[in-house]
């Protein structure tokens, strides 16, 4: 949004613009006034909609990280139960094992 410089008087630009000085009309204000309120208001919701955006995506990952887990947890004792088995299986009627 645009900005006026109040000036009361040509002579004065150079103080107002040193000091920063910043004005409008008291007909503007109010307009100024709601503008920045509902500019931040939207800033503020899209601020929340993007935390929550974010929270849900970390909980989405979590939940597939923690799947991934469990998923190689079982397929690794899969693999152990069938390996013992198996070689319990030779083993036993191998004749060097059983030597």
């Amino acid at each position: 949004m645009g900005g006026v410089v109040f000036l009361c008087d040509p002579r004065t630009e150079d103080e107002c613009l040193q000091r920063r000085l910043l004005g409008m009309p008291a007909s503007q204000a109010l307009a100024l006034a709601l503008a920045v309120t509902l500019t931040l208001a939207l800033t503020l919701t899209l601020a929340v909609s993007l935390a929550v955006s974010l929270t849900l995506t970390l909980t989405l990952v979590l939940a597939l990280a923690r799947t991934l887990a469990l998923t190689l947890t079982l397929t690794m004792t899969r693999r152990r139960s069938y390996g013992q088995s198996y070689q319990s299986r030779r083993c036993s009627s191998c004749s060097t094992c059983a030597a």
